[in-house]
């Protein structure tokens, strides 16, 4: 095999490109490599790398070096000022067409902001949690002979009791229940209340700080009720909540723990928790139907995995599990599976789910429909400058005669268009503030489900 011919050292070449005038480049670089080929064939590969070098460095001269731009550059910095200026009095002189871009680009700003903040909502929701990466749901397919599988974000206390028994690859669980309602007694006085029942575990899961109470005990024991700050306030006033005793029916709790209030965006959200104890002493021991492998219809089960871990091995544990369990069921079948925290809200559709839900081709969907507002506004931006093409030209032509530049003509119409989208931008805000409202008004609920709030993260949001 020919062995390759030596090469001058890419480096110096690079260099010699760099500092080199254009027009002496190309003469200058040929004539180093003709010399280059002749040492290599007079005095070897290695000395004619390293004349070569030199002879580049030698070559760094005045006549040969590059005309500095710093000049260039300070002279189109100078002249920003005056290209604004000249902007400002051409979007005066021409008000019409001035005030349809404006108006037209704002309208398609304002509907882009509010599309952006509901997507940037629906993508925020359970972001508070400390372990939110590796917090899991464990949700439910019910399947019945002849009939179509249900897909359900609840699942059975049985799967909870499952995972006491030391699960490979689960950190901390937490089992919930809804439907605890009633009449909560302070003295004489009576206020509506609804509650979920919560284990002990529930604040080592999720990140709701208690702002009284100790979170590791404060659901331990049964008729243990925990309160949200407006709750308590709504039901004990400006006193101190902690030990306070509050009748539902016949049964006496014990507030143990005020919770700070459930942020906007969280799919769980609570006005009190009562200790799951509570139902094991009421109900359990009541009902046979309480650990049914088949009652999966009001409860829910969380779990968190260890920093790093998979949740492959859990999930073989839980096909194990309800293999196990389906034998003593007849003409029914329920599995389990793990869904990540983060796409509860953003995921797919299940029954008895918690907090809203929204499909993640939704997104996709807003998406694309603040884009194509957005591409509307830039072509009728373009059709009007079209339209005003001849009037232009003889600008550029009248500028080009008194010496400008290309780059001075394309400045100034850089900075015509900026100053279009700013104004633009400002008056998008305030028909945003506009649309909020007026969203808002449609349906009481959109206001839990929405915060519609704009941040430096709505305006960075992508879609996944």
């Amino acid at each position: 095999m020919k062995k390759p011919d030596p090469q001058p050292p890419q480096w110096a070449t690079r260099f010699l490109r760099w500092y080199c005038r254009p027009r002496l480049l190309e003469d200058l670089e040929g004539d180093l490599y003709e010399y280059f080929r002749r040492n290599v064939r007079d005095k070897g590969a290695r000395r004619a790398r390293f004349i070569y070098m030199i002879d580049v460095v030698k070559f760094l001269r005045p006549y040969t070096v590059r005309k500095i731009e710093i000049f260039t550059f300070l002279t189109h910095f100078m002249m920003i000022g005056s290209y604004f200026k000249t902007s400002r009095r051409s979007l005066v002189r021409n008000k019409l067409f001035s005030v349809i871009n404006i108006i037209g680009l704002a309208v398609s700003m304002a509907v882009g902001l509010l599309v952006i903040s509901i997507v940037n909502d629906l993508r925020s929701y359970d972001d508070f949690h400390e372990k939110k990466d590796r917090t899991y749901r464990i949700i439910t397919r019910h399947a019945g002979d002849g009939q179509s599988p249900m897909d359900l974000a609840s699942t059975s206390v049985r799967i909870g009791q499952r995972l006491k028994e030391n699960v490979p690859g689960v950190e901390d669980f937490t089992l919930l229940r809804t439907g605890f309602s009633g009449d909560a007694q302070i003295g004489k006085n009576t206020f509506p209340l609804e509650a979920i029942w919560a284990d002990h575990s529930f604040f080592k899961v999720f990140t709701f700080p208690l702002v009284a109470g100790d979170p590791a005990t404060a659901l331990k024991e049964p008729f243990s009720l925990v309160v949200s700050e407006k709750t308590a306030e709504r039901l004990f006033g400006k006193s101190n909540p902690l030990g306070q005793t509050v009748r539902f029916d016949t049964l006496d709790y014990q507030v143990t723990g005020v919770a700070k209030e459930v942020p906007s965006l969280s799919h769980l959200r609570f006005d009190a928790l009562v200790s799951f104890a509570t139902a094991d002493a009421t109900m359990g021991k009541k009902e046979d139907w309480f650990y049914d492998w088949d009652n999966v219809w009001s409860n829910y089960v969380y779990l968190t995995v260890p920093r790093g871990g998979s949740t492959g091995n859990v999930q073989r544990t839980l096909d194990q599990i309800s293999a196990e369990e389906n034998k003593a069921m007849e003409n029914l079948k329920v599995t389990v599976s793990l869904q990540p925290l983060k796409n509860i809200a953003l995921g797919k559709d299940l029954s008895n789910n918690l907090g809203p839900e929204t499909e993640p081709v939704t997104l996709w969907i807003l998406g694309g429909l603040a884009l194509v507002i957005i591409l509307s506004a830039c072509f009728n931006y373009t059709n009007l400058s079209i339209a005003r093409s001849l009037r232009r030209s003889r600008e550029v032509g009248v500028r080009k005669i008194i010496g400008a530049r290309a780059g001075h003509v394309v400045g100034q119409f850089i900075a015509e268009a900026v100053m279009i989208a700013f104004l633009a931008l400002l008056l998008s805000f305030g028909l945003y503030l506009l649309l909020r409202k007026e969203f808002f008004a449609l349906d009481p609920h959109i206001s839990q489900i929405f915060t519609l709030e704009l941040s430096t993260r709505s305006c960075c949001i992508s879609l996944h």
